[in-house]
């Protein structure tokens, strides 16, 4: 009488799966590192999401130094913001001529980005010459009394 068993089929040694799988992974980073050419990966500064316009955005040193300052006439929007590269409806104000200067790695920043009633407060440093790490982030609500320009309270 014959019965049938429920027998797994054969595996390949593990031995013989180890030598494959390394095999692979040694031809995939071959591969990855025979390209002659290599690109520049540019980074976005600050990613932004929300449907808000931006009327400014600045950046200072932790001393109140003025490294980069861009405005728009008219509120604009600003999916993302790369460094010394200034976004369409804004204009550069500062520095006045050419590109900011190159941000020095290690360096404590700060970043304030303004719609017309709030503002948000970024405090990072610098993790490249182009790039930030952002450590916290506040917003704060615009409220205009009269002829004032503006009056900056915590947003609860």
């Amino acid at each position: 009488m014959r019965t049938l068993s429920s027998a797994s089929p054969p595996r390949a040694p593990i031995p013989v799966l180890r030598t494959v799988l390394v095999v692979m992974l040694a031809a995939l980073l071959a591969a990855a590192t025979a390209c002659a050419e290599r690109t520049e990966v540019v980074l976005p500064l600050l990613v932004i999401s929300g449907p808000d316009n931006f009327t400014s955005f600045e950046m200072q040193t932790s001393r109140g130094e003025t490294i980069w300052r861009l405005e728009a006439e008219i509120p604009s929007e600003i999916p993302f913001l790369v460094y010394a590269t200034v976004p369409d409806g804004f204009q550069q104000v500062f520095p006045r001529n050419g590109a900011p200067r190159p941000l020095r790695i290690g360096e404590d920043l700060v970043m304030m980005s303004r719609i017309p009633t709030r503002v948000f407060t970024h405090r990072a440093f610098a993790s490249s010459e182009s790039t930030v790490t952002i450590l916290e982030s506040e917003m704060r609500r615009l409220e205009f009394d009269g002829d004032s320009s503006g009056v900056v309270t915590p947003d609860p």
